[in-house]
């Protein structure tokens, strides 16, 4: 019986006299589980998803068979190498598979239920490899641990994947990076993978990543397919901060999506309060939105917590508390101090003008006119101005007035961004729709060379009736005028029956690769699509070009570089 090697995915021998299996191609040890002889396909499955770092759909196969049988110890096991998201490379100096962590957490995988379950039910020799491989385990993810408390803490993750794949950046990636930079200019540390893991190696990827998931008040999810959301690391990366979520975290999740529909989101975010970010002035909602999300969940880790807040102070001690706190950006602190001052006086205006300045990350009240948001709609704005007298109702309306007309020439600005990037789209869309149409025009044409070949097997077909009959006369004559005819009337019929032939194969040719037929493709990859010869694909092209299939041509460094006439024949479709 054949199972599916664990760690490389080649094909393991095993029999019923042992419960490990060395594997054949990297000598990596697997341990049979119990199911492996009636449930092989799907054990096969869980380890086939698991080695492609499909870790929750693999977690759902091992489950299924754990409720089959919650003796299976090998399904105890692929649970905890799912939740660690353990993957096996090739070590390059000594050629081993080892394992490596995309999922790291501070619990201990020693003191996991499933580990235990599966040491309790694994006869010895099976027990002796998961033991093993367990204390390498834990040690790597001590050490992602110890790395990832020296990393840089976030405020802010961008979820998102960065490329497609033919290996071009994804307009999810573009789309990402304008958020980066606007939350980046109010103050927020975001992780942008683009940016945040440039000059980091592979494997130094994941202690970033945890530290950022752990640090990280919101996650902003986005895509413009729903495949992208399902990419494998898009959805590692989500998976395990909704996870931290459900375990309390005070956290914030928000999926945005562009050209699709909310209903096609992954179930697990169909719950939550998605964005379109086709609408205009996304980005400026969005990042308002994380103001005021974020700002209710942060810890106190910017605070000075040294100094606590007084019980029975003074509204006038606390205010001047509270705008020395705006004026370090501590605003976290600030709005605590101001809630205290509104809770021994509810109508105090200076107190919604600090909260006003909060929600606007201003350290200065002067900064409130160089806000980019409609200040004017805040409830803490209308308050202060309800409550307020006099030269600070004054400096109000000049703030919003000012902040108004900003945000009416951002607005401007990116409708005006929108419409250039709309334009450029349908620039695109137009050319690669020239070029379909341009090769189209191509197809029809080159000649298929059917007539050719039709009318000489057809003429040869005739011309040997008449020499057969002729020879068959058996007089002297009618033998020399059989052979003039096989001269002077054959050879013309099998070049023609040639000439249709070498026709039809290059049409066949175009027919296979005319989709990659575009200016600047190069030879070896129509060769390769079309599953020939690259002398006879190259041999093709310069006839094309040397009867006028193309307005403008060249062969250079096996590439071919051409403009198509879009209108008129050059050629007919049946010659």
């Amino acid at each position: 019986m054949l199972l599916e090697c664990k760690q490389c995915g080649g094909q393991v021998p095993y029999g019923e006299e042992g419960n490990v299996a060395i594997c054949p191609y990297c000598g990596a040890q697997n341990t049979v589980g119990k199911s492996a002889a009636e449930m092989g396909g799907l054990v096969n499955r869980a380890n086939y998803l698991r080695r492609n770092n499909e870790f929750d759909k693999a977690a759902a196969v091992y489950e299924d068979l754990l409720r089959l049988d919650n003796t299976d110890y090998e399904a105890h096991w692929g649970l905890i190498l799912c939740k660690y998201g353990i993957e096996y490379v090739e070590d390059p100096a000594s050629g081993e598979k080892k394992p490596t962590c995309h999922r790291a957490s501070p619990d201990s995988i020693l003191g996991e239920s499933d580990y235990r379950a599966a040491l309790e039910y694994a006869p010895g020799d099976v027990r002796m490899v998961y033991e093993r491989e367990a204390v390498q385990i834990d040690a790597i993810l001590k050490n992602i641990i110890a790395l990832s408390n020296c990393e840089q803490k976030y405020d802010v993750f961008l979820c998102y994947k960065e490329l497609d794949e033919a290996g071009e950046r994804t307009p999810d990636s573009v789309i990402a990076q304008e958020l980066e930079f606007e939350l980046t200019r109010r103050g927020y540390q975001v992780f942008f993978a683009r940016k945040t893991l440039e000059h980091a190696l592979g494997s130094e990827y994941e202690p970033i990543i945890y530290a950022a998931l752990q640090s990280a008040r919101a996650m902003v999810v986005l895509g413009t397919k729903p495949a992208h959301f399902n990419a494998v690391w898009v959805r590692n990366e989500w998976g395990r901060y909704r996870e931290l979520i459900r375990k309390g975290a005070k956290k914030i999740l928000i999926p945005a999506y562009r050209g699709m529909s909310p209903y096609d989101l992954p179930i697990e975010l169909s719950n939550l309060q998605a964005l379109d970010m086709s609408k205009l002035g996304f980005v400026q909602d969005l990042c308002d939105g994380i103001d005021r999300m974020t700002r209710s969940v942060k810890t106190m880790e910017r605070a000075d917590d040294a100094s606590p807040i007084p019980q029975n102070g003074g509204v006038e001690a606390l205010l001047k508390r509270s705008f020395l706190f705006l004026e370090e950006g501590n605003f976290s602190k600030a709005e605590e101090y101001l809630e205290r001052v509104l809770d021994i006086s509810p109508e105090e205006p200076r107190a919604y003008l600090g909260k006003l300045m909060v929600e606007s990350n201003a350290k200065k009240e002067e900064d409130l006119a160089n806000t980019e948001r409609r200040i004017n709609l805040s409830s803490n704005f209308i308050n202060a101005k309800k409550f307020g007298t006099g030269s600070l109702v004054e400096r109000l309306e000049q703030y919003a007035g000012a902040a108004l007309e900003r945000v009416q020439t951002m607005e401007q600005s990116r409708l005006q961004s929108e419409r250039r990037r709309e334009a450029e789209q349908e620039q695109e869309t137009q050319k690669q729709r020239k070029i379909q149409s341009s090769i189209e025009a191509l197809q029809r044409r080159i000649p298929s060379g059917n007539a050719a070949f039709g009318f000489g097997l057809t003429l040869v077909f005739l011309l040997y009736i008449l020499v057969m009959v002729m020879i068959s006369k058996g007089s002297r004559d009618s033998s020399q005028g059989a052979f003039v005819i096989l001269i002077f009337g054959l050879l013309p019929g099998f070049l023609l029956v040639n000439t249709g032939s070498i026709r039809r194969q290059e049409r066949k040719f175009l027919e296979k690769y005319h989709k990659s037929l575009a200016p600047g493709v190069a030879i070896s990859e129509l060769a390769r699509v079309a599953n020939a010869p690259p002398r006879k694909v190259q041999k093709s092209l310069e006839k094309w070009i040397q009867k006028g299939y193309f307005e403008y041509a060249v062969l250079s460094d096996g590439k071919l570089l051409f403009e198509i006439p879009e209108s008129g024949e050059t050629g007919g479709a049946n010659h």
